[in-house]
């Protein structure tokens, strides 16, 4: 369930991002970007797409169950409308198309359990994940799955025994942001 949906003006603007992620027991939690062009629609077609952020917010929303991608389509169709509140009928809305990678680590007071790789596709409904274990590595463990289950849950279903007593972790990614 986890994603990344961004949202372009008619012109092509980046104008709005919304990361949705499922990164505790139950819970889920937005990171919101607003933005505004760099130059007005005035200006010659040839200009850059430039923007500049003009809002950031990261709140929860109610955890829920999803059946399908298209279930969770129009959920995020609602929750935009009521966060943005301006027309975006000539916006386009686009989840990231390509594979995201997501890292976890797993941390106890005593030991270090492992790193967990989850790369995930949302609009082509995969996901999989990958434990290194920092204990064995005859503990590795690789497992598929789709959209509809959350990165935190996918993680209790290979490390259920331990993931109680682990402190998990998401280590953000690096570089700039899109």
């Amino acid at each position: 369930m986890d994603r990344i949906l961004r949202i372009y003006t008619k012109t092509d603007h980046l104008f709005a991002e919304f990361i949705i992620s499922y990164d505790q027991r139950r819970q889920a939690y937005v990171n919101y970007t607003g933005y505004r062009q760099l130059y007005s629609d005035d200006e010659p077609e040839s200009e850059s797409k430039s923007v500049y952020v003009i809002d950031y917010m990261d709140y929860n929303i109610p955890y829920r169950d999803f059946r399908s991608i298209e279930e969770i389509k129009a959920e995020d169709l609602r929750m935009v409308k009521e966060r943005i509140r301006e027309d975006l009928s000539h916006h386009k809305f686009v989840y990231e198309p390509n594979e995201v990678l997501y890292r976890y680590t797993l941390t106890t007071h005593r030991d270090f359990p492992g790193i967990v790789n989850i790369r995930a596709n949302f609009l082509e409904n995969k996901k999989e994940l990958e434990l290194i274990s920092g204990i064995s590595e005859r503990m590795d463990e690789k497992i598929e799955s789709n959209s509809l289950e959350g990165n935190f849950s996918l993680i209790e279903r290979i490390y259920d025994e331990r993931a109680r007593y682990s402190d998990i972790k998401r280590i953000a990614p690096e570089g700039p942001r899109r």
